[in-house]
């Protein structure tokens, strides 16, 4: 973690830069459209620091007290790896499936992680 003289915290990983105080992601040095609940998905992964988030903790914190479907928590894992552009492969989604037997569909629980690489960032 990187904090400048005006106090904005800047997080680095492979080429992209997360100002947290201005809310905004720069890719190669240049603003990568993100909009604000992807930016919240994606500080709320970045403030994990590696460990795995659930599904539901992140609905809790991003949507709290509202229903929403899951396609809209995928939806917005989506627009994160398309900000992240070649760095996308920072962000690690993994779906285990349903405990129950004979169930057919989507997996039950959905876990996502930025991974931290051993070299080129910094936090």
């Amino acid at each position: 973690m990187l904090e400048t003289e005006a106090g904005t915290t800047i997080i680095q990983f492979g080429h992209c830069q997360l100002f947290t105080n201005r809310r905004e992601l720069f890719v190669d040095g240049v603003p990568a459209p993100l909009g604000s609940r992807a930016f919240d998905v994606l500080q709320m992964l970045v403030d994990a620091g590696g460990d795995l988030v659930t599904k539901d903790e992140i609905l809790s914190r991003i949507w709290p007290g509202i229903v929403v479907e899951e396609n809209t928590l995928q939806v917005q894992i989506t627009r994160v790896r398309r900000a992240l552009g070649r760095d996308r492969g920072f962000l690690k989604t993994i779906c285990r499936p349903p405990p129950r037997p004979f169930s057919i569909g989507k997996p039950s629980s959905l876990r996502c992680c930025i991974s931290w690489p051993r070299t080129g960032w910094s936090r």
